[in-house]
């Protein structure tokens, strides 16, 4: 956190902190929010100031008693996750070509498609069966590529506090009867 963030130790502590916190009221509201709850974001150095976003306008002062900052908006969670899904199905075991990329944004609560063109994202959609007004297409040129192979029995070391190894590195899943 020194180095990506420009923190010291005892900011880097108050954020952990504080985060741990904005999950344990995330958690609750999520909860007592119910089909309205739409995402939560935290922001700030180290004081953590969480964003709870809900589709319900009366919900805000459920949202301010918890300690957080409200944000209403016009899609919940459940209808975000619905499109990712449908271009997860979309995509099969690979991504399309010149697609890389698809997420939930729930910050700007939006599903970010990011495409080599815009050609290629409305064919993904419409495979998809994803109005293109239901995301946001942003071009890149960024192609996702492997950094290392993994081989079942590779060690690997967790910042000098400990060592493990992988057991076994899985490349697709196939679905097998039941005997």
């Amino acid at each position: 956190m020194t180095r990506d963030l420009g923190l010291t130790t005892a900011q880097a502590e108050k954020r952990l902190a504080n985060e741990a916190d904005a999950a344990d009221t995330v958690a609750a509201l999520r909860t007592a929010l119910g089909d309205s709850y739409a995402g939560a974001h935290v922001s700030g150095k180290t004081a953590a100031r969480l964003t709870v976003a809900t589709t319900d306008a009366q919900e805000r002062a459920r949202i301010t008693a918890a300690g957080a900052t409200p944000r209403l908006v016009d899609r919940d969670l459940g209808a975000l996750d619905r499109v990712q899904k449908a271009l997860d199905r979309a995509a099969g075991r690979a991504a399309p070509e010149g697609v890389p990329v698809w997420y939930v944004d729930t910050r700007h609560n939006d599903v970010v498609v990011e495409a080599a063109d815009q050609d290629a994202a409305r064919a993904f959609l419409a495979r998809a069966g994803v109005r293109e007004d239901a995301v946001t297409v942003r071009h890149t040129d960024a192609e996702p590529r492997t950094f290392a192979d993994l081989r079942g029995g590779d060690a690997y070391y967790m910042n000098g506090s400990g060592r493990c190894s992988i057991g076994f590195s899985v490349t697709r899943a196939v679905a097998r009867p039941a005997s």
